[in-house]
């Protein structure tokens, strides 16, 4: 009996070994607050068992405000239990091309946690429960991603807190995802289905929030998926114009049909019968050839909006292109530039060489003078006493 409990112990401590590791971090002060930036590489799910790392002069654990995981650590996943040796933490920072997951479980007891920043992940979507464990999230980035569709629920529990959303640059398809409308800043710029951008601080947005969101459910809805981002507003005009024919079309047949009805109750004559319905066909041919106008000129705008489209893209290209020569060339002037101030520097250390030596020598030349003029025009000087004057002859 003993064996076996001592069998059991030894289990459970190779099984817990198995799932718990020390984390070491670096601990860096950097302008979002005092961060731990992991330096562990962890290739299962584990649990921090304890912290290692130098901490700065004067600072602890509990100092630690940021989680930070660079790109180059290439953990496949993020480890759990953190906030217990960190409980000031704020903000969890992930950068992370070689995570195959993010779990709800990485945020439990992150009573403080309000900001959370995920980029350069390469799944296509996040668990749905992700962020139930956080409470007072406020901040969420999600940017630079593969990430083609975000959960329906994905910010359930987070809806009264959320005030900052940022989805840009990723590959969204599908957002069937419910967002809160008291929203702050959200942007889904550079996205397969929509590119928008809302920041209420802005005086010069375009679009409020709430038209914001129903761009949202028009252009990434599941029924839209795969629609190219510049269609998809064009695709929805489109369909309403559709059934906007449709609807008429069948008060055509309506109309029709009562005019049968009239024609039959009324009795009219063959003649006269006859030529209302040719009148009324006529009046329904003239519609329908204006609704197909309508609909060519349509599909003509939607041609011409993807040729204008086309020339955006490659003149952002050739701009991104011109951008680059420009720098290049700016570092050519900043390397002349310092030459030409070093230039400056030797060319006005010798100008001021010069004037001091000018100053000596305009000096002298006054001295001279004035000593010159002293002598020469004394009355001594000009009768001497070997001399004689005009009167003495």
């Amino acid at each position: 009996m003993k064996f076996l409990i001592i069998i059991n112990f030894i289990s459970s401590l190779i099984v817990k070994s198995a799932i718990a590791e020390q984390m070491t971090c670096e601990f860096v002060k950097h302008t979002d607050g005092y961060n731990c930036e992991v330096k562990t590489v962890f290739d299962v799910q584990k649990e921090v068992t304890s912290i290692d790392g130098d901490h700065r002069f004067g600072k602890g654990n509990s100092d630690v405000e940021v989680l930070f995981i660079n790109d180059l650590n290439k953990s496949k996943y993020v480890p759990t239990n953190v906030c217990s040796y960190f409980p000031n933490l704020y903000k969890v920072d992930i950068y992370g091309s070689s995570l195959v997951e993010l779990r709800k479980d990485i945020f439990e007891g992150c009573s403080n946690l309000t900001k959370v920043v995920i980029k350069y992940v390469k799944f296509k979507t996040l668990n749905a429960d992700l962020f139930t464990e956080i409470k007072n999230l406020t901040h969420v980035v999600v940017s630079f991603t593969t990430i083609e569709e975000l959960p329906a629920k994905l910010f359930e529990k987070n809806m009264d807190t959320l005030k900052y959303v940022d989805l840009s640059f990723n590959m969204l398809k599908v957002i069937n995802t419910e967002l809160p409308t008291n929203l702050t800043l959200l942007s889904l710029m550079n996205n397969e289905c929509i590119d928008e951008y809302f920041d209420q601080r802005s005086t010069t947005r375009a679009n409020s929030l709430t038209d914001i969101l129903k761009e949202v459910k028009n252009k990434c809805g599941t029924e839209n998926q795969g629609i190219p981002m510049e269609l998809t507003y064009s695709e929805v005009e489109f369909r309403k114009l559709k059934e906007e024919i449709d609807k008429n079309n069948q008060k055509i047949k309506t109309l029709e049909t009562n005019l049968q009805e009239a024609d039959a109750q009324l009795g009219m004559k063959i003649v006269t019968q006859n030529i209302i319905t040719r009148a009324m066909k006529s009046d329904i041919e003239t519609n329908k050839q204006e609704m197909k106008n309508s609909i060519d000129t349509f599909r003509n705008e939607i041609n011409r909006k993807q040729e204008d489209f086309s020339k955006l893209i490659s003149k952002q290209i050739e701009e991104i292109r011109q951008l680059k020569v420009k720098l290049e060339s700016n570092d050519e002037l900043k390397n002349k530039n310092d030459k030409l101030k070093s230039d400056i520097n030797q060319n006005k250390n010798f100008i001021i060489t010069g004037f001091v030596l000018q100053f000596i020598i305009v000096a002298l030349i006054i001295g001279f003078v004035i000593v010159y003029r002293k002598f020469y025009s004394s009355p001594q000087r000009q009768v001497g006493p070997g001399l004689l004057n005009h009167d003495s002859y």
